[in-house]
């Protein structure tokens, strides 16, 4: 497991990081998931997430190992995977497909009135600005790969990095 600390909701580059957590880690057709489990095949699970509440926040991503893989197979596999938002832009479609998920977050988070109180809440308590209710979703939109790319260099880094290993136990004597 990795763990990034990233800074708080609703400071400017929250919004690029928590479309690159959606591309890295969001579901099945992630970056993590379709590498290390479909394509590689080094593990049986691979997913993250992006805590996005006050600061300081943490980005997660984490690989349980298949059979015959080291969890310093893992580590490498997965910091592979987040490099490759340092050094190659995030294509149109994966940018859509992120996009289109907040949209739907936004759509179906604010379908009963218990959960507009939680959006208005968030935005006066966590962003100062209960008005960022309402103009939260147009700053993903405005998103680019340039974006990502610049907050993965920023935040994917081992100074701000956290790396922990867990190794099963060895089984008891006989």
């Amino acid at each position: 497991m990795i763990g990034y600390k990233i800074p708080a909701r609703y400071s400017p580059d929250a919004y690029p990081l928590d479309l690159a957590s959606n591309i890295l880690a969001g579901g099945e057709s992630s970056r993590l998931y379709q590498a290390l489990v479909y394509k590689d095949q080094i593990a049986v699970q691979s997913a993250g997430f992006g805590n996005f509440t006050e600061d300081p926040n943490l980005f997660w991503a984490y690989a349980i190992m298949n059979p015959g893989h080291t969890p310093q197979d893992g580590e490498k596999a997965v910091l592979d995977i987040l490099d490759g938002l340092k050094s190659t832009p995030v294509d149109a479609t994966e940018l859509q497909k992120a996009k289109n998920q907040e949209i739907s977050g936004f759509i179906l988070g604010r379908d009963t009135d218990e959960e507009k109180a939680v959006a208005i809440e968030n935005a006066a308590v966590l962003g100062k600005d209960p008005n960022l209710v309402n103009t939260e979703l147009d700053r993903y939109l405005k998103i680019t790969p340039e974006n990502i790319e610049r907050v993965a260099k920023e935040y994917f880094v081992p100074q701000h990095a956290t790396i922990l290993t867990i190794t099963p136990a060895a089984p008891p004597a006989q």
